[in-house]
């Protein structure tokens, strides 16, 4: 059966496509680097064809990420317009693909908080109609351990395994960090089921992390909702996360 064939069919002898679909909101904070008022974004793909530059170290439940500094160019299949609703987001707030099949689309703002639901709805191309498809934002979960300050950095040990703490972590959802220098090609990505409430670093992979890095760095953490849909051969994910932004320091 050819591939033209299998984009207009759901017969199960072709192969299933994916897709991604993720809505996140950075929370306000004087003391965060996205500011008092916060930060809104949207992303979506599917079928993503692309360079791959990034090599991949796991370890425990993080993965080491190092990536080659140069373009790439990347491709995924047309959905039409897609028609983003739900908590503050502005009535009728489309997001039209950027002829590489890429989807995106970011404000300043707090547009969205834990419980309200988001949807997502494609009027189609490549990809068929769909939605609206739901997914329900999490509440924020603060880091506890290591503290927080009000104003000012979060100190990351980095000499022995670090175990961080946090609250309001959700059953099926997942709190994730990612830490990083802001020059570096390398970053940190960890993450655990929230309900949890903590979760460990491994020291080697700390150590792989900071090894040549200097100046500053940052931190994204927070806790993710997600689930699936399918349109068509498309098995899509979507997700909502609601996280946060620090300065750190590695010592």
């Amino acid at each position: 059966m050819g591939s033209g064939a299998c984009y207009a069919t759901t017969n199960p002898a072709c192969p299933a496509l994916t897709g991604s679909v993720s809505f996140t909101q950075c929370v306000p904070s004087a003391s965060s680097n996205c500011g008092a008022s916060g930060g809104f974004n949207f992303d979506a793909i599917f079928n993503y064809v692309g360079q791959s530059i990034c090599t991949s170290t796991p370890g425990g439940a993080c993965v080491l990420s190092t990536c080659t500094p140069q373009m790439v160019f990347s491709n995924g299949d047309d959905a039409g317009n897609l028609t983003i609703a739900g908590g503050s987001i502005p009535s009728g707030r489309t997001v039209t693909n950027l002829d590489n099949g890429v989807y995106s689309d970011a404000a300043m703002g707090s547009w969205f908080t834990g419980g309200q639901t988001l949807t997502v709805s494609a009027s189609g191309g490549t990809v068929p109609a769909f939605g609206p498809q739901p997914v329900i934002a999490p509440p924020f979960a603060e880091l506890t351990s290591p503290q927080v300050p009000d104003a000012g950095v979060v100190v990351i040990p980095t000499s022995a395994d670090l175990t961080l703490s946090w609250t309001a972590g959700q059953s099926g959802a997942t709190w994730t960090i990612m830490m990083g220098y802001e020059t570096s090609d390398k970053s940190l990505e960890c993450g655990w089921d929230a309900s949890l409430g903590q979760g460990t670093i491994p020291q080697a992979m700390l150590a792989l992390l900071v090894a040549g890095g200097s100046g500053p760095a940052i931190a994204n953490y927070g806790q993710t909702t997600t689930t699936t849909f399918t349109a068509g051969r498309y098995d899509v994910t979507e997700s909502a996360m609601v996280y946060s932004q620090r300065a750190v320091t590695f010592q």
